[in-house]
């Protein structure tokens, strides 16, 4: 069986097996592939680590990097070690974003931020269900002036993934308390900024993009303090 979205909402343990059509996906349809094959690299290379690594040594393994972190932990001897040269760090970045956003992973941030596989997941690993992801486009550098609803270049590349996904658990959070859709609290495109600046006060959260006086007044607090403490843990590890 082909899942084309089955959006699981890690928050409140929800899945959804057709198009909700609230969200900038259902509303603007991406271009799919089947991403079973990188799914199971993923998933793979997460199990022969013991789910002991987070998305940037995923992503190094995955790639076969040789950094120096990577060949002291003996990542370099595992059988998936590499399968993923020919995708970029974007191109990983990107898919296991959706990894996360579909319900095959999850994020243990009592441990360490690592990497997890859900049922769900462990079902696409063993062959039991196929994914379609959305294939990953470059955004070619223009010498023409952005348009509003574009991205500032390099926002989206350089934008902390697990802080990004930490902050959609939040919009949907308070997106079921509200009873709203939750891009009517946020887009994605708006908390993918916010991934990338990281505001901390009320003044620093006003001034992003797609964040106006109404909205800041409503909900600076709970995303400043999501952030506060990810910055916090960042400085601990």
């Amino acid at each position: 069986m082909i899942i084309f979205v089955e959006l699981t909402l890690n928050y409140f343990n929800e899945r959804y097996d057709h198009d909700c059509g609230n969200c900038d996906v259902c509303n603007n349809p991406p271009d799919r592939i089947d991403g079973t094959t990188l799914c199971q690299m993923a998933l793979s290379a997460m199990a022969r680590t013991q789910e002991s690594v987070g998305f940037m040594t995923l992503i190094d393994i995955l790639r076969g990097s040789r950094k120096s972190e990577i060949i002291a932990k003996g990542y370099d001897k595992l059988k998936t070690y590499g399968v993923g040269h020919n995708l970029t760090q974007a191109m990983w970045n990107a898919y296991l974003l959706q990894m996360l956003q579909l319900g095959l992973i999850y994020i243990a941030y009592e441990e360490d931020d690592h990497l997890k596989s859900t049922p769900f997941g462990r079902e696409v690993l063993y062959g039991k269900r196929k994914i379609h992801l959305s294939r990953f486009y470059y955004t070619q550098p223009t010498s023409k002036k952005p348009t509003k609803s574009a991205l500032p270049i390099g926002v989206e590349q350089d934008c902390d993934v697990a802080l990004l996904a930490k902050l959609k658990d939040t919009r949907r959070a308070l997106a079921k308390v509200k009873g709203i859709p939750p891009y009517m609290i946020f887009s994605d495109k708006v908390l993918t900024i916010m991934a990338h600046e990281k505001p901390v006060t009320k003044a620093q959260f006003g001034t992003l993009y797609g964040v106006g006086e109404h909205k800041t007044n409503l909900y600076w607090q709970q995303f400043t303090a999501v952030i506060r403490e990810f910055k916090e843990r960042d400085l601990h590890n």
